[in-house]
């Protein structure tokens, strides 16, 4: 799954099941391995096509972990990558690529856009979601010396997600938002990092703030976090939604700027509802 740290987690998870015995045979005889499934499904493209087709695109290969406990000369499937460095390369993913793919989401679902093309090739979105892009490299490269990318990356991935060719559908894409609203997922994940750089996570937290406001069509997490909003104070909702913990300094924070940015949200939308219509005079 799109996690960061998906070995680790299930070792402390069987660690904490198993006792010392068993854990030696764990170790002695079972591999762990993460593995990469990189893999894009949209609706399709062709107007005429039925409303359940899909278009999907070709990986001849799947990135996987090299910790085989195989001999030498094993013959391996033909379509593993064997490397040493795929939960890197996974946290880059999700640390780079989804909190943009993310950011574009939730801000089109707040602006009522159908699907994602239509988000990125909104100005205003794709200048923040790239922003928060930028800020996401900053701490992989402070964190992992991965060197950060020039702005032909950028530019390549919004024109990918803004083609006509890519129709992700926004309600996809922002599905299950307390998860992606979880402390190691796509925004706070990257935005911690960057606290730890000294890095300000200024627009990460400006796009995850519209998560908090994704449309309830069904989606059990979507209509958790509207009746936790409704039920408590913002600052209490903002800690039960995403888990961070005010005692820690980097993630308190976070959880600042989380609730600025969500009560700004909110004031921009008075502002909106004060306007007058077309036609009526201002007092």
């Amino acid at each position: 799954g799109n996690f960061v740290g998906l070995r680790s987690y299930f070792e402390g998870a069987l660690e904490k099941l198993l006792d010392a015995d068993e854990l030696a045979v764990l170790n002695d005889q079972v591999a762990l391995i993460t593995s990469k499934a990189n893999r894009k499904v949209t609706f399709s493209s062709d107007p005429d096509a039925g409303p359940l087709a899909l278009e999907g695109d070709d990986k001849p290969i799947l990135p996987v972990e090299d910790r085989f406990f195989f001999e030498e000369g094993y013959e391996y499937p033909s379509f593993f990558q064997r490397s040493n460095d795929v939960e890197l390369s996974m946290a880059e993913k999700i640390w780079s690529e989804n909190l943009l793919h993310c950011s574009l989401g939730f801000m089109g679902a707040y602006k009522g856009c159908e699907y994602l093309n239509d988000a990125a090739s909104d100005e205003l979105c794709a200048d923040l979601a790239g922003r928060a892009w930028r800020e996401g490299r900053r701490a992989l490269e402070a964190e992992f010396g991965i060197p950060m990318p020039g702005d032909s990356l950028l530019e390549t991935m919004l024109g990918k997600f803004g083609s006509p060719y890519f129709r992700d559908r926004i309600e996809r894409v922002v599905r299950q938002p307390i998860r992606k609203l979880g402390k190691g997922d796509r925004f706070l994940g990257p935005a911690l990092l960057c606290l730890k750089h000294g890095i300000m996570p200024f627009f990460i937290l400006r796009a995850a703030a519209y998560g908090f406001f994704v449309p309830n069509a069904g989606d059990e997490q979507a209509a958790k976090i509207e009746e936790t909003l409704g039920s408590m104070s913002l600052e209490d909702a903002v800690i039960k939604i995403t888990t961070l913990d005010p005692s820690v300094p980097d993630e308190a924070i976070a959880c600042r700027l989380l609730v600025g940015f969500v009560q700004e949200i909110r004031c921009l939308e008075r502002v909106e509802e004060l306007k007058p219509a077309d036609g009526e005079g201002t007092r």
